[in-house]
């Protein structure tokens, strides 16, 4: 990709491209272009995420900063499964987040991380 020999690549100048701060891929069909070069591609969504989960815990449910950061920290899991799923599957990170998101929002389940401050209760 650009003739650049690198480990990391993140191309942060260029919008629509793949990169940080919310820079989705132009296309879907990119993850698979993507793919097809061998680039390992962590959907935004769940790059991101890290950034939600501490804001709310910390803002909303009034977690202490080490309480924020476990739960951030359990995102690797989850990133982990993705990719795991994703080359068991022949597919691509984006296709299995998306899948995961999708399951998680349509389950019914609660959340899955409740405050440690408000115990959950039976709805």
């Amino acid at each position: 990709m650009h003739g650049i020999e690198a480990d990391v690549l993140i191309p942060a100048a260029v919008g629509g491209v793949v990169g940080p701060a919310n820079n989705q891929l132009t296309e879907d069909t990119v993850a698979d272009d993507l793919a097809a070069r061998g680039v390992l591609w962590i959907p935004d969504f769940v790059a991101s995420a890290g950034g939600v989960v501490y804001t709310l815990g910390r803002e909303k449910e009034n977690l202490t900063n080490a309480e924020a950061l476990t739960r951030v920290e359990a995102l690797e899991k989850t990133t982990q499964e993705i990719l795991d799923a994703a080359s068991a599957n022949g597919t691509t990170p984006l296709a299995e987040a998306d899948a995961l998101a999708e399951a998680r929002l349509t389950s019914g389940a609660g959340p899955r991380t409740p405050s440690p401050r408000e115990p959950r209760t039976a709805a």
